[in-house]
């Protein structure tokens, strides 16, 4: 729950900073800049220290975010074929069940 309102707070800041499109899963950020702008350098810049660099993409058209293949260019979202496969597996063992098994 705090580290959640950490990044919540550090969202809200990007946002202040003038970068309107910003969202985050837990500690995964996203960030989209205007076509042709320096918004996600000038972020890139701000936060460097921030930042890992081998979790860091872009600035690109294409990028992958929480497993989904983003391609602004395209206006479309994938899933890699490991992904699907991945995931049509963890569907095929719900198939004959009535209710999730307890936490």
């Amino acid at each position: 729950k705090i580290f959640n309102s950490v990044a919540d707070t550090l969202e809200w800041c990007i946002k202040a900073w003038g970068v309107a499109h910003v969202r985050h899963y837990l500690d995964d950020f996203a960030v989209i800049g205007s076509p042709n702008s320096d918004e996600c350098m000038k972020l890139r810049g701000v936060c460097k220290a921030l930042l890992a660099e081998h979790n860091t993409e872009g600035p690109a058209t294409r990028i992958t975010y929480l497993g989904i293949d983003i391609d602004t260019q395209a206006g479309q979202l994938s899933l890699s074929a490991e992904r699907l496969e991945q995931l049509q597996s963890l569907l095929t063992g719900w198939g004959d069940r009535k209710a999730s098994p307890p936490r």
